[in-house]
């Protein structure tokens, strides 16, 4: 858990850094156009009917409703806060000119905030049918210091629409990934996203995944052997919340507590 801090707290520094004031070394050839980045916008979960349905929902008699909202906004700031993170990092060096050499696009530019500068190279490769992507980061500070480390890779396809992020530890050499999440999407109404954290070994690992399949929504958080499902139907405003080894409960149309049909 102290890893995962440390690379959470990192993660919101670097941010920092790159959304505060970046500078391009000027070094660009304009050789066709380069990969757009991806939208994953449709795979976050769509948290539109906890916000807008029932809002008078009585706490007395919706409290099964309202636990699996608030699980549910946590999931959402969770999937969003770390799903942002390449694309952020992207986007402000896509907003520089790209130079074009062995079939590597490469973004190079340096960004600074609080008297702390940071180089960062970002690179796209286009291999058959996906594009690869690798950032690279180099940092001279009191408090830490790294020279090219590798912060993320990746592969898209389908335009975008599939693909896979892989974070590295900061903190230590390792070819595993600290983080990774991934995504399908396959139309607006159909897609999914997981987030999995520390996978040195499955015991110690934590999973978070969202399945869109309209009008049936479904979010699964794994960890340490244990899962609990929440799920919910835009078309009949019902839902559940399965802890895991735990009784199922469920509300109805109008987010009041209700008996679970059997299956």
């Amino acid at each position: 858990m102290r890893k995962l801090n440390l690379q959470s707290i990192f993660i919101l520094f670097i941010t920092s850094v790159v959304l505060f004031t970046a500078c391009s070394d000027d070094n660009s050839t304009n050789i066709g156009e380069p990969p757009a980045l991806p939208d994953l916008s449709t795979a976050v979960p769509d948290l539109e009917y906890f916000q807008t349905s029932n809002k008078l929902v009585q706490k007395s008699n919706g409290e099964n409703f309202l636990l699996a909202k608030s699980l549910t906004y946590s999931m959402q700031s969770l999937i969003v806060g770390f799903s942002s993170v390449p694309e952020s990092f992207m986007s402000t060096a896509q907003n520089e000119e790209a130079s074009f050499a062995n079939g590597v696009w490469l973004w190079d530019y340096t960004a600074s905030y609080a008297n702390t500068s940071i180089s960062i190279e970002l690179t796209a490769e286009e291999t058959n049918s996906q594009i690869d992507w690798a950032m690279y980061l180099s940092l001279n500070s009191p408090e830490i210091s790294f020279d090219n480390y590798k912060y993320f890779d990746g592969s898209t396809q389908n335009n975008g629409k599939t693909g896979e992020w892989s974070f590295y530890p900061f903190y230590e050499e390792s070819t595993t990934p600290v983080m990774t999440y991934d995504w399908n999407i396959e139309s607006d109404d159909e897609a999914s996203f997981t987030i999995t954290f520390d996978q040195d070994s499955e015991s110690s690992s934590s999973t978070f995944g969202y399945v869109k399949s309209s009008p049936n929504n479904t979010i699964t958080i794994s960890s340490g052997g244990t899962s609990t499902t929440i799920y919910w139907n835009d078309s009949t405003q019902e839902g559940y919340y399965q802890p895991s080894g735990e009784t199922r409960v469920c509300w109805d149309a109008n987010s009041n507590n209700t008996p679970c049909a059997t299956s």
